[in-house]
């Protein structure tokens, strides 16, 4: 709870932002043991070995084991066809002390001719989520490993298209409520009804104009400020 100091509060402002999220295809390796059975469907993976190809510990995965293991030079992943996305996002951890060991992701309109999206250098060795544009004439994906030392934990893998991602509409809320007014202690609640969204901004102005209080709600009816 954060009091605000002012005796009366006059101009309200709410900014939303919503968005849907659409998966387009996902990937995690939690089943797999470097056997060819056992790789995602939708994957295209050039090196799989029964026991070097993956981890098995919390520490090298992502959202829980099992990930796979870029462990040799020049070991690629490539997806299956998607249309219609946006963005990639994935999970990776640098495991060893490759200074010259980069991770490259690729995008493709054909699966034959690749560019460039991204080379990570240097890799981290804590972990990390990567999130990338995707271009809209982009069919495939193909990540790509050159190994000079160590290896590269992958894992979690979205390839997704956001809906309306960014698009702001500001508006002053009609159905609202703020009690008591004017505060006298400089805590009061705001009631926004049956008002839904997943992000808002709350901007609140005393009576000569002066900005005392912002703040950005992820989901809000009933919020007190």
């Amino acid at each position: 709870m954060k009091k605000i100091y002012s005796l009366l509060f006059s101009a309200l402002l709410i900014s939303s932002v919503g968005f849907s999220q659409t998966i387009l295809q996902s990937y995690n390796f939690d089943n797999y043991d470097g056997h060819l059975d056992s790789i995602p469907v939708g994957l295209y993976i050039s090196w799989n070995d029964s026991t070097k190809s993956f981890y098995n510990t919390p520490s090298s995965s992502g959202i829980a084991p099992n990930s796979y293991k870029f462990g040799l030079d020049s070991s690629t992943i490539t997806t299956s066809t998607f249309t219609g996305a946006d963005s990639v996002k994935f999970w990776y951890k640098f495991n060893g002390s490759g200074l010259n060991s980069y991770f490259k992701v690729y995008e493709s309109a054909d699966s034959s001719t690749f560019t460039l999206m991204d080379s990570i250098s240097p890799l981290s060795t804590s972990e990390k989520t990567i999130v990338l544009p995707v271009q809209s004439t982009s069919h495939y994906l193909k990540f790509f490993y050159h190994k000079a030392g160590g290896n590269v934990a992958f894992d979690d893998l979205v390839i997704f298209n956001n809906v309306g991602l960014g698009v702001k509409k500001q508006e002053p809320l009609k159905r609202l409520a703020m009690y008591p007014n004017p505060s006298t202690t400089g805590v009061f609640t705001l009631d926004l009804g049956s008002v839904s969204t997943q992000l808002a901004a709350v901007e609140i102005y005393n009576f000569i104009g002066v900005k005392v209080f912002g703040k950005e709600i992820p989901s809000y009816g009933l919020s007190e400020l």
